[in-house]
């Protein structure tokens, strides 16, 4: 896969740091810490999660429409988290773990050989399931700081 073919040459420490650390702190911290968090209270609840959303989705126009409607949806799952926790670190760390699993799965034979509904399905459910992980460790992370 392309992801698989970045990380194999000599660039894979710094291809590492870029996309688990650089990638998810800075988009985060622009698209759901400044954006959604200063039109929180100001604008209507639907616009401030569709406006950072779409822009997310566009910002990766690079990888094709795939690439823009993947992003697309988890970029709705970060701003969600993030509205729902009012929590940056939250969607930082769903951010994290979603390009984890994304630079180490062979997604393009998988992609290659599923269907387009059990595609989406199998998205939905991804999200989800992350969406809910990032929940979890947020609570037992915010409890742990409350203890200390």
């Amino acid at each position: 896969s392309a992801y698989s073919d970045a990380y194999t040459g000599g660039g894979f420490i710094l291809n590492m740091v870029l996309v688990l650390v650089v990638g998810p702190l800075g988009e985060e911290v622009l698209m759901r810490g400044l954006m959604t968090g200063r039109l929180l209270g100001r604008l209507p609840l639907w616009f401030v999660v569709v406006l950072p959303t779409v822009l997310f989705g566009l910002g990766h126009a690079a990888g094709g429409l795939g690439q823009i409607a993947g992003t697309t949806m988890t970029g709705l799952v970060f701003t969600l988290i993030f509205v729902w926790t009012n929590s940056l670190r939250t969607a930082v760390l769903a951010h994290t773990l979603n390009n984890l699993i994304a630079a180490f799965l062979p997604w393009d034979a998988m992609m290659a050989a599923i269907n387009m509904p059990v595609k989406v399905t199998v998205c939905i459910i991804g999200l989800a399931v992350a969406a809910y992980a990032a929940y979890m460790l947020y609570r037992r992370w915010d409890k742990n700081a409350a203890i200390a």
